[in-house]
């Protein structure tokens, strides 16, 4: 009876223990999650990396602002900045519908061929319909000026929505035309600079010396001064 007893408790002792693992198994299993452990965090860096902003040309970011995990940046100009461009903000305020024009005329032909505008439209069909725009319901300039800095935000990936862009639309048209103005002459001059082609490009850009051909000419000029001298 003693016997039957202490068997039928071995029995249960087994059942209760956890089954035993070798050596080898247990190097194995934490193998295992090791290496799950370094495909996970591997997978997550790859995610959280912004590998976008290295497929982007380099002319549409000029000032190489950082871009944040959603591949957007900041303006390059501050919007209240139009003091910085005085003769642009003149003519925004003064003429809006010819600087509606010139910056319209410019974005599509740099979407278009890449390359700078060197005889923007300022007297067209942007200019037209943007006189006209008000007798539509008194917001169709408003939408238009939306619809223009939403396709400027879209091509350099700047960062915004379009709500704020309705409201910066109607009640900041100006400053909202000199921004998107410079923001597009930024790409103009860094696409005249990698070609080459000299001279001083203003169209809103803000800070820009002499170009590769007028320092080159300076170059020589003071050259012949010194053999001049000599």
């Amino acid at each position: 009876m003693k016997k039957q007893v202490e068997l039928a408790s071995v029995q249960q002792q087994e059942q209760e223990a956890p089954p035993a693992y070798s050596d080898s198994n247990s190097e194995n299993n934490q193998t295992s999650l090791l290496s799950r452990a370094a495909i996970l965090a591997t997978t997550t860096t790859s995610q959280l990396a912004l590998t976008p902003q290295m497929s982007i040309n380099p002319a549409r970011n000029s000032r190489h602002l950082p871009y944040a995990q959603d591949n957007r940046r900041e303006w390059n100009h501050n919007l209240c900045a139009c003091h910085e461009e005085p003769l642009v903000a003149l003519n925004a305020i003064c003429c809006p519908c010819i600087q509606y024009s010139s910056n319209r005329s410019r974005l599509a032909h740099l979407n278009m061929h890449n390359s700078p505008h060197e005889a923007p439209v300022h007297l067209g069909l942007f200019c037209c319909l943007y006189t006209i725009s008000p007798h539509f319901f008194g917001i169709g300039q408003t939408l238009l000026q939306t619809l223009s800095r939403v396709q400027t935000r879209q091509r350099y990936l700047i960062r915004g929505d379009p709500f704020t862009d309705l409201l910066i639309a109607g009640f900041c048209a100006p400053c909202s035309l000199v921004q998107e103005s410079r923001e597009i002459a930024d790409e103009e001059n860094e696409l005249r600079r990698e070609v080459g082609v000299g001279g001083v490009v203003r169209l809103g850009s803000g800070e820009e010396g002499l170009g590769l051909r007028e320092e080159e000419e300076a170059e020589v000029a003071a050259y012949r001064d010194d053999e001049d001298r000599v």
